[in-house]
């Protein structure tokens, strides 16, 4: 199947404008201010645009260990993840690094 060149000149238009929305978004959330708690901002052109609405919880060596340890006792990753404060998908992710078996 051929595009034709009308096609092609919207596909490449398309592809600039989202290269354009994004430069403008990262260079918004590197100088709005970190301390806004609201859930959406907005751009010149009124899209809305998500931000990230929960703490991200970074865990330690140590905990890491830990919940690996529990998760071979027979604990959940869902009950994990609610121990350590994280969604059940990072103690996965942690589980796999360590290369745990389910």
């Amino acid at each position: 199947m051929r595009i034709s060149t009308l096609d092609l000149n919207k596909v490449n238009a398309a592809v600039a404008y989202r290269t354009q929305i994004r430069e403008r978004d990262f260079t918004n959330a590197i100088t709005s201010s970190t301390s806004d708690n609201s859930l959406y901002d907005t751009c010149e052109d009124s899209k809305i645009i998500s931000k990230i609405s929960h703490k991200q919880t970074h865990l330690t060596l140590a905990e890491k260990d830990e919940l690996v340890a529990k998760y071979k006792d027979g604990m959940t990753a869902r009950t994990l993840a609610e121990l350590y404060g994280c969604h059940h998908t990072t103690v996965s992710r942690i589980l796999k690094m360590y290369e745990v078996k389910n």
